[in-house]
């Protein structure tokens, strides 16, 4: 179990604090799952250095280095945006009631040739429901990055050794200090409109 200030920062030898209040959006008030990442960007400290000039407003949580040194950039009382529009679990795990699926297939049926607003009334759909029937959002999740790039439109370098201990050392204190499950650690890949690559050799 992690320890932790009254301001959501971890106190722990293993995690270097850097925060990057650029990329903290407003109080988190629950937390029911963790997304995992990769950067496309080769270092920590290019990535960090990317987050403070507040260009991009997104960013995680944590971030794990090739050397498998972590940083916490945002604290666990504050959102970050992470997981972009999320698809439908349902309809992914083919689980979806009929009225589930009659929607689905109506707004398809309608928004055909639209893809982008699809996509934005899916997450708009998915949200009112509550976790998990619907995959986790940035306002109920932890973000952890992993440095790695991108090789083409389906894959990722795979993480180093290091980084690979580093995460499962920081998701099962987070499972533990957050009360989760190890069911509710999830590829950024699975459940948002990302590269099917992105933390899919991440192992935890």
């Amino acid at each position: 179990m992690l320890t932790l200030d009254k301001q959501g920062v971890v106190r722990e030898a293993r995690v270097k604090v850097q925060l990057v209040p650029q990329i903290a959006h407003g109080p988190l008030q629950n937390v029911h799952a963790i997304v995992v990442h990769q950067t496309d960007s080769p270092t920590a400290s290019g990535t960090i250095a990317g987050w403070r000039t507040g260009n991009r407003p997104d960013g995680a949580h944590f971030l794990i280095d090739k050397d498998g040194t972590t940083y916490q950039c945002v604290s666990l009382q504050q959102k970050c945006w992470h997981v972009g529009k999320i698809v439908s679990r349902c309809l992914l795990e083919k689980s979806c009631s009929k009225t589930e699926s009659a929607w689905y297939d109506t707004a398809t049926k309608r928004l055909r040739g639209h893809f982008s607003t699809l996509v934005q009334e899916t997450h708009q759909h998915e949200k009112d429901k509550d976790y998990p029937d619907r995959y986790p959002v940035n306002e109920d999740s932890i973000g952890i990055e992993m440095v790695g790039n991108h090789i083409d439109d389906k894959t990722f370098e795979t993480p180093a050794a290091e980084q690979q201990a580093s995460l499962r050392w920081l998701v099962q204190e987070l499972e533990a200090t957050l009360h989760l499950l190890n069911t509710d650690v999830y590829r950024h890949s699975l459940i948002s409109h990302k590269n099917p690559g992105e933390a899919a050799g991440a192992q935890w």
